[in-house]
């Protein structure tokens, strides 16, 4: 076989089939609200703007899972849900007005985590004080691990398939390859701290590729991967008839997401019941990234030269 007989189309047909990738609560309600609200946005509102009140929402939410009464925890949740959908409005308010850029992608990031950080806090605090504190920090770290799990899986599935099928190669193989290259070329903390974590990401959801890209690494400049040309058509020609299996990994990846955890958790706490969902939403969560890491893995696996 030849490299060009695995000429394939550019993208996909169908452009809307990454977004199954997202998280079914952004997909089915919040992106949907989000660009109603975009049609009666004021000409002076900013992404900034949406992102500072968000973020407040948040500290607002977590005050009221700290009060601890019915109502508060209700409201809580609502607060948590319309700050998801402005958190989507963001993106979308910036999108369409050009605003978008590197910078305001990363205070948008800091400020979900503060939000996080916040929430989860809120929690343990009412769970400690009830339980006891070590309870309330173990049913603390449990969410926030859980969440991060579901996270992990979420991003590196989803930048492999979107790449692959999109851009016609591997981001995140590559991704690995440059940072391994710079750690052994430079050394340094952040370097190393780097090629850690995308190692531990491949270990935990794809150890089967880590020799195989390690060894991309240690030449100058990686050939042509024959394997991901026939993976990256294979992709193609799959998401062109609009394969069931790979709509289903696809949507078992947004499912999998730490989004998903996260809105487990602010409506567990909405009904009052804290503890239940901390532990369903871990289950889940461990759940999800087990069935995701098996089935997009199979996608995945590189056909044989």
């Amino acid at each position: 076989m030849t490299t060009s007989s695995l000429a394939a189309p550019a993208a996909p047909p169908d452009p809307t089939l990454l977004e199954l990738t997202s998280n079914p609560a952004d997909r089915l309600w919040r992106y949907p609200l989000a660009r109603q609200l975009l049609r009666v946005a004021p000409r002076w509102l900013t992404p900034m703007h949406v992102t500072v009140f968000h973020t407040l929402m948040a500290f607002g939410a977590a005050a009221l899972v700290l009060d601890g009464r019915p109502w508060a925890l209700a409201t809580a949740f609502g607060l948590y849900e319309l700050r998801a959908v402005l958190d989507c409005f963001d993106g979308v308010l910036a999108r369409a007005r050009k605003l978008a850029s590197p910078l305001g992608r990363a205070i948008d990031q800091a400020a979900d985590s503060v939000s996080f950080v916040a929430f989860i806090t809120a929690v343990g605090v009412h769970l400690g004080h009830r339980h006891g504190a070590l309870y309330g920090v173990s049913m603390a770290v449990l969410a926030t691990l859980a969440t991060a799990s579901g996270t992990a899986c979420w991003d590196y599935f989803r930048r492999r398939f979107s790449s692959l099928i999109e851009k016609g190669h591997d981001e995140v193989e590559a991704e690995f390859v440059e940072v391994e290259r710079a750690w052994r070329a430079h050394g340094g903390f952040a370097r190393w701290y780097a090629r850690v974590v995308a190692t531990y990401q491949f270990m935990l959801l794809n150890p089967s590729a880590l020799r195989r890209v390690r060894a991309r690494a240690e030449v100058a400049q990686s050939p042509d991967d024959p394997s991901e040309l026939r993976l990256v058509a294979r992709l193609r020609e799959a998401a062109a008839r609009d394969d069931r299996e790979l709509r289903a990994a696809l949507w078992q990846i947004g499912l999998a997401g730490g989004d998903s955890t996260y809105f487990l958790l602010t409506l567990s706490t909405g009904l009052g019941a804290m503890h239940a969902g901390v532990l369903g939403a871990t289950a889940f969560t461990v759940l999800c990234v087990l069935v995701t890491t098996l089935s997009c893995t199979r996608l995945l696996s590189r056909d044989a030269d």
